[in-house]
């Protein structure tokens, strides 16, 4: 079984500009800002470890029981939502053929890289980039998929994408939310009854 260790990597110029403006040590003394960074480090890698470790040990759980009795086993005994099981059993998977470089990572980054649209091209990229001591922040790598995604889709596909979180209510990049398939019909079936409440007005 392959262990992750959590001992500090190297940090780098980069590393300090994909971070920058999340939090500020100014207002506190050296020594104190550097056991800070050092604690945040270390939380950082012992929740990418342990997401790990809990993701191998619900696949070895799974292996003993039935798709639906499993998930009932996770709600009901490991008190975990089936969502997040899932997401851990993925994250499990994905590192399983990574090297220890992954402890390096953040949680988010993690969930976003073991995803299956992913491109391997960008996990090679963030993943050399760990190597070299360079983090790269969840908001930089969510830019970076969304290019990518822009420039493979074939025409047509934004205003498709858009109809698809219109539908399922979702948020777009902006933060709005698109209104759900239900709005969208109770909304579309108001409208004849207006029209045919306004005809009857104007005969009177």
């Amino acid at each position: 079984m392959r262990q992750y260790r959590t001992s500090a990597s190297p940090k780098s110029a980069s590393e300090s500009e994909s971070f920058a403006g999340r939090f500020s040590y100014e207002a506190v003394d050296q020594r104190v800002a550097n056991f800070l960074r050092g604690q945040a480090d270390r939380i950082r890698r012992q929740c990418v470890t342990s997401i790990i470790q809990i993701g191998r040990a619900l696949l070895e759980a799974k292996r003993h029981l039935s798709h639906g009795v499993f998930l009932s086993w996770v709600e009901d005994e490991v008190r975990m939502p089936v969502r997040t099981a899932q997401t851990y059993m993925r994250v499990a998977t994905w590192a399983e053929e990574k090297s220890a470089t992954v402890a390096h990572l953040s949680p988010t980054v993690l969930y976003l890289l073991s995803a299956p649209s992913t491109p391997a091209e960008l996990t090679t990229e963030v993943l050399a980039k760990a190597e070299a001591g360079e983090l790269v922040a969840p908001a930089t790598l969510r830019q970076k998929l969304r290019a990518f995604r822009h420039k493979k889709s074939p025409p047509g596909t934004s205003r498709r994408e858009d109809s698809r979180r219109v539908a399922l209510g979702e948020r777009d990049d902006s933060g709005r939310a698109g209104r759900s398939l239900h709005q969208a019909a109770f909304a579309g079936a108001g409208r004849p009854i207006r029209r045919k409440v306004g005809c009857a007005l104007a005969g009177l």
